[in-house]
């Protein structure tokens, strides 16, 4: 049973989807005996009765162990059903149907159950997660052969997209990203897992907040744990609100766990709900149509910022001597203190008068349109000439 306090303080019990579970410690602490067999018997009584689980509302599913055991643990051991309060003290043993809430600090029994039920499963041949079956299993000496991985739309290349043959993948990434976080998810699809270390404040939340997105996108489950609450609250808050709704987080108990749940399931349900089967696969056309589209422009963009930096990291021929953009840029700066440029409107000159002009040393240019400042000239205080250009 689960129990809560709501906030007119009164005490409510809901039925728990988990298995029973005996409690004969205090019997043990009686030093009775038969307590061993008892408990071994009624073990084996819930286990052949699986079809019928064990409910404080169905009576027929817990008086057969109860009888049982009050027959067993002694020899004049009754059942009492429908008693009312405690039973009175007497020489012989009853055992009565009467519900007792008991407060006690939570044991650690649980995760003995847990080991032992993962053993059996293992002993039954049920089959390993590659993942879990990696950090038990010795590592290879052979040299595995991955699959290489790409993804569509990113500028530049990834560590391990570079070369990376076969159909290009999606990659689903709602928050800003790295290259680094893109390694990690093409390790994730060709491997069973990676280790991804960091002191804090290096971004692991917000990669995993990507890679739980991407792998929600894709079709599959994510489950993550932490060793504390905080981490999976801020791991939440990094999740975008339209994907949130699809997320459950078991923080604060087995009751704002399973409230989480249902409130994702009923976000769920109401959204297929109004799903128009023809009109979403209308919309799934035309938005893979606009993605292909945006991947085209990403790439037509790339390719002209390459031929931009190609073209700035080419030499150019500067009277006579080869010379890249950042060094003419770099001489620019330098003479600066030797060399400025001033500007003034000048109107139109006439061929005669250009003649003259440079006769005696100057070049006169005609000037630009209206819309335009005027020509440049040049100045410069290492020579006793003045020139325009």
């Amino acid at each position: 049973m689960e129990i809560s306090v709501e906030e007119d303080l009164s005490i409510v019990l809901r039925p728990r989807g988990v298995e029973p579970r005996l409690e004969f410690d205090a019997l043990s602490a009686c030093q009775l005996l038969s307590v061993p067999e008892v408990e071994k018997a009624a073990k084996q009584s819930l286990e052949a009765t699986k079809e019928r689980p064990i409910s404080p509302f169905d009576a027929g599913s817990y008086e057969p162990v109860l009888k049982l055991i009050s027959g067993n643990l002694h020899e004049k051991g009754r059942f009492v059903r429908d008693h009312e309060g405690l039973p009175v003290p007497a020489e012989d043993l009853q055992v009565t149907d009467a519900r007792v809430l008991l407060s006690r600090p939570r044991s650690n029994n649980f995760l003995h159950e847990d080991i032992e039920r993962l053993k059996k499963r293992i002993g039954d041949g049920a089959k390993i997660p590659e993942g879990a079956l990696a950090l038990v299993t010795p590592p290879s000496d052979e040299t595995p052969d991955y699959t290489p991985v790409t993804f569509r739309g990113l500028s530049g290349t990834s560590g391990g997209s570079v070369g990376a043959g076969g159909e290009p993948k999606e990659l689903f990434f709602p928050l800003p990203y790295n290259h680094e976080q893109v390694t990690i998810v093409e390790q994730l699809e060709r491997s069973e897992g990676v280790a991804v270390q960091g002191p804090p404040g290096t971004g692991k939340t917000h990669t995993i907040a990507n890679i739980i997105c991407h792998f929600l996108a894709t079709g599959r489950k994510v489950l993550v744990t932490a060793k504390g609450e905080q981490a999976l609250e801020v791991l939440q808050s990094k999740i975008p609100e339209e994907v949130r709704p699809l997320t459950v987080a078991l923080l604060a108990g087995d009751r704002e766990g399973m409230r989480q749940f249902q409130t994702s399931i009923e976000a769920i349900l109401h959204n297929v709900s109004q799903l128009n089967p023809e009109v979403v696969r209308t919309e799934i056309e035309r938005v893979q149509s606009a993605i292909g589209q945006a991947h085209g422009e990403l790439a037509e963009i790339d390719r002209r910022v390459d031929e931009i930096a190609l073209a700035q990291l080419s030499d150019v021929q500067v009277d006579g001597a080869p010379m890249r953009a950042q060094k003419m840029a770099e001489l620019v700066v330098r003479g600066h203190a030797h060399h400025s440029l001033v500007r003034r409107r000048a109107g139109p000159v006439r061929a005669e008068r250009a003649a003259v002009e440079r006769g005696r040393g100057c070049a006169a240019a005609q000037s630009a349109p209206d819309t335009w400042p005027g020509p440049w000239l040049r100045r410069s205080s290492d020579s006793p000439q003045s020139g325009a250009a």
